[in-house]
């Protein structure tokens, strides 16, 4: 079998609902005995300890706003391990359409809204140089068509196949599309790429949505840590499909 035939083993809602309940939202008796709603929360208090002990000002975000940007950041995370690995077919739009019903009928729609900043820098990531600025010359220009022709075609391809009528949007159809607009931006995403630039632009996107203060004579370290973090939960998520 294929890398672009490849299927889950189980069925792509029941997975991920495992991971969400079980690794992200899990309301089990641990975390709340420690004083958490749910496990994600647990996972995340030394992570925000850790930023301020390596810029003490770091404390006055909050570290409730802190797990709420970090969570959306994870789920954004998951999906794309999941990309990478069911490249194609129909895996990648029924996670993410799974993820949108999931968040929205489990009272935690802002983490999806939020998961667009994150998807946004993702798919920005793969036409960047390594300081984070557009590929300049006729190479950045190539790059740049060749990025949007792939996942424009592949979107065009999956709004097909899932009988989406664009000359007459319904709510549904909309939602649906949206989905499939995230799934296509993680197309070409690299994580694993020697400048690290997707893991910094991520931590930098999750510092500027956090109200950090970027002239601090600490950002270095706090946003090595939180690149850190990122990617250690990039990992995390690709771990925990290995199997799947």
């Amino acid at each position: 079998m294929g890398l672009f035939d490849r299927k889950p083993k189980v069925s792509v809602e029941e997975f991920c609902r495992h991971y969400y309940d079980d690794y992200l939202f899990s309301p089990n008796p641990v975390s709340q005995s420690l004083g958490h709603e749910n496990v994600g929360q647990i996972i995340l208090e030394p992570y925000y300890k850790s930023l301020v002990e390596a810029d003490p000002s770091f404390e006055k975000i909050g570290q409730a706003k802190f797990e709420e940007e970090m969570t959306a950041v994870r789920v954004e995370l998951f999906g794309l391990a999941w990309m990478l690995k069911f490249q194609q077919g129909d895996a990648p739009i029924q996670q993410t359409v799974f993820t949108h019903r999931y968040l929205r009928e489990t009272g935690r729609f802002e983490i999806w809204v939020i998961g667009y900043e994150y998807n946004r820098i993702l798919a920005q990531s793969t036409v960047v140089s390594k300081d984070g600025h557009q590929q300049d010359g006729r190479a950045g220009r190539a790059s740049v068509a060749f990025t949007n022709y792939m996942r424009s075609g592949i979107f065009e391809d999956w709004v097909k196949k899932s009988g989406i009528n664009s000359t007459c949007l319904t709510e549904y159809d909309e939602e649906h599309a949206e989905c499939i607009a995230r799934a296509a931006n993680r197309l070409m995403v690299d994580m694993k790429r020697g400048d690290c630039i997707a893991v910094k632009l991520l931590a930098a996107k999750v510092a500027e949505r956090l109200g950090y203060d970027p002239s601090s004579p600490r950002c270095g370290e706090v946003l090595f840590r939180l690149g850190a973090f990122i990617y250690g939960f990039y990992e995390g998520a690709k771990e925990a499909i290995k199997d799947c």
